[in-house]
């Protein structure tokens, strides 16, 4: 076959396809090569206020950050459940779905305005913006949440160009469909319902003016007031939050509203922008520009589809698809912009106070460019529609192709592929994290580690444990051996000079400094003995027992403990270890304790079940972790009360 019978178009929309597809591959290997399995800042709060797997409405619409988001919070307790909270099983899970998700639904509107795939496929090209790093994964579990909005959103303009493109209206369930996005858009954090509001503004303008007289003119307008009637429901509860529970306060104490009239709102805005074109690698007057040209393109973009709607001139399907579209994701990208310079413009260093300093903090803050970047694909469109109606780029429409491959390398010089370091950076950073928490447990006063969590992990950590969270594998609690004095154990039987060992059907055969004999009189003896550190116990959620038992031949020892308030031994309360005796040699028996309301100071420690002579070396107590009291001024609680 000749080079000229080569149909090199399906080759190259293939290419063009593969290339936002293999940088989401890209990231999702990076993902599970550099990630961290360990929860961060407000990953947490589930543990620390024990909720993880609970599906109760009070805490699936428990305020946070703002806003209630009870969609994101099931999904949290899911994760926990299905994936025993691992972070990198979550974040790779919910990087597919969402990104997945942007990714097809851009296509199936690109094919559904564009008839030639090569096109389509260029136009696709500029998706890869999405894919860049320093968005919803690499950090927090739950980032993602903030995504949802947009997912309802752009499946919502998928549903209405779906009815728009159908002759018959469309079948009897869009409706519903469009009102259970609505709802899940507005449930699903404070932006949705804003958003969709200026989504169904805009289907309604256009389908109000559309000069059409079939049938599906009217079924637009009611999936337009059914999006509307969710969007304002959700409103009002999301808007609730702020201005009754909050009293109009943001959730964080160095926040302040920031207004329209303010410069830095505007400056905030544009870094946002700026980072959504990947341009972080240029100087900011450089940047500023191409952002000035980029928005003013955009708004020029807007007001011609505006007037050409305003005047009925929409009637070609593809011209109308494009505004739809575009008119769509412009208006939700601005109400979200203003939502987001509100909140945050103010939440800058002392020190950022210029207008290109504010224009340069706008890229730093994490994920909140990101919807911005599902506008690239339809600024093009609407542009290479423009430059179709010319009749010489009609007839080379495929120099699209290589002008999305320059777009490509551009963004690819700007860094959107760059997500290995991004999560390089932050294994290190929480390698950190992960050191701070290994020390901490090892000392035995609470885990109090600031940059993880402002207060002691204690308790969050214990109830991760008890629900068996993946994350706990790298937070081993190490035994101390027998004779450790660093740190020193709260209780140490060959430390007294008397016997504090109390048997019951057992009796003493006399005792040394070195051990303690003692004779079962019937099955199941039993050694009952007091610490002394009652005010340490009972601030002590973890703790460790170890002893040094001998007996004529190998058994079962189990140890029975109290929590505050209990009254009387009990097998749930005990923990048991089987032991070897081989020789005369003393043997080494661990219990690991965990009581999340502390410990009492009587403690049971059955060396053998059956009916033989044994002896005790050594019994030593240590507090692992603590509930935030520091152990030391229980320590000196207790010198106090023997004073």
């Amino acid at each position: 076959m000749s080079t000229n019978q080569i149909n090199w178009r399906p080759i190259v929309t293939w290419l063009l396809i593969s290339i936002p597809l293999g940088g989401l591959a890209l990231n999702a290997l990076s993902w599970l090569i550099y990630g961290t399995d360990l929860p961060f800042l407000d990953d947490w709060s589930d543990y620390y206020f024990q909720t993880a797997t609970s599906f109760s409405l009070a805490h699936l619409f428990a305020k946070g950050n703002d806003t209630i988001f009870p969609i994101g919070r099931a999904l949290d307790v899911f994760a926990q459940i299905v994936l025993h909270g691992n972070s990198i099983a979550y974040q790779f899970i919910s990087m597919i779905c969402v990104l997945g998700f942007f990714l097809f639904i851009q296509w199936r509107l690109l094919c559904s305005t564009f008839n030639n795939r090569l096109i389509a496929a260029s136009l696709f090209c500029f998706s890869i913006f999405m894919l860049e790093p320093y968005t919803y994964w690499g950090l927090q579990n739950n980032a993602y949440i903030q995504a949802i909005p947009f997912m309802g959103v752009m499946a919502t303009i998928y549903v209405f160009i779906y009815i728009f493109n159908r002759r018959d209206g469309g079948p009897w369930w869009v409706i519903p469909s469009v009102f259970m996005l609505g709802l899940v858009t507005g449930l699903a954090y404070v932006s949705g319902p804003l958003i969709e509001i200026a989504v169904a503004i805009v289907f309604f303008c256009t389908t109000l003016l559309r000069r059409d007289p079939e049938r599906r003119i009217p079924i637009l307008i009611r999936a337009g007031l059914a999006l509307l009637a969710a969007a304002i429901g959700t409103a009002i509860l999301q808007i609730g939050v702020i201005l009754f529970l909050q009293k109009g306060a943001l959730h964080r104490p160095d926040a302040h509203w920031t207004f329209p009239n303010d410069w830095d709102y505007w400056f905030f805005m544009l870094g946002k922008v700026g980072r959504a074109l990947a341009l972080q690698n240029l100087s900011p007057p450089l940047s500023i520009t191409l952002v000035a040209v980029i928005v003013l393109a955009t708004a020029a973009m807007f007001i011609w589809h505006a007037q050409r709607a305003y005047r009925g001139l929409l009637t070609e399907d593809r011209e109308m698809r494009v505004a739809l579209i575009f008119c769509s994701v412009v208006a939700a990208n601005f109400v979200y912009l203003n939502e987001v310079s509100a909140g945050r413009a103010r939440l800058r260093p002392p020190s950022v106070d210029t207008a290109m300093e504010v224009f340069a903090f706008g890229f730093q803050n994490r994920f909140h460019f990101f919807p911005l970047t599902l506008l690239w694909p339809w600024l093009a469109a609407g542009m290479l529609h423009l430059l179709l109606k010319f009749d010489w780029f009609s007839r080379r429409d495929y120099l699209i192709a290589p002008a999305a491959l320059v777009v490509v390398g551009l963004a690819t010089f700007g860094g959107v592929l760059d997500n290995a370091s991004d999560y390089r950076s932050i294994a290190a950073m929480r390698a950190g994290d992960i050191t701070c928490i290994q020390s901490q447990i090892m000392k035995g006063h609470g885990i109090n580690c600031p940059k993880v969590w402002p207060t002691d992990l204690s308790k969050a950590l214990v109830y991760a444990r008890s629900l068996g969270s993946s994350f706990t594998k790298y937070l081993p609690i190490v035994p101390f051996p027998i004779g450790t004095n660093n740190p020193p154990p709260l209780f140490r039987l060959s430390n007294l000079h008397s016997t504090v060992l109390t048997p019951y059907n057992a009796t003493s055969s006399g005792h040394t400094l070195q051990e303690w004999k003692f004779v079962s009189t019937n099955e199941d003896p039993q050694i009952l003995f007091k610490t002394g550190a009652d005010n340490m116990l009972r601030h002590c959620l973890m703790v460790q027992v170890a002893a040094l038992v001998h007996a004529e031949k190998s058994d079962f020892a189990e140890l029975f403990f109290k929590t505050p308030g209990q009254r009387y031994f009990t097998e749930a309360s005990s923990r048991t270890q089987k032991f070897q005796i081989e020789g005369p040699s003393f043997v080494e028996v661990e219990f690991n304790l965990v009581s999340e309301s502390g410990f009492a100071d009587k403690f049971r420690l059955d060396v053998v079940q059956s009916k033989q002579p044994f002896q005790i070396r050594e019994i030593e107590i240590r507090c692992r972790l603590s509930d935030g009291i520091n152990l030391v001024q229980a320590a000196k609680l207790k010198r106090g009360s023997q004073r």
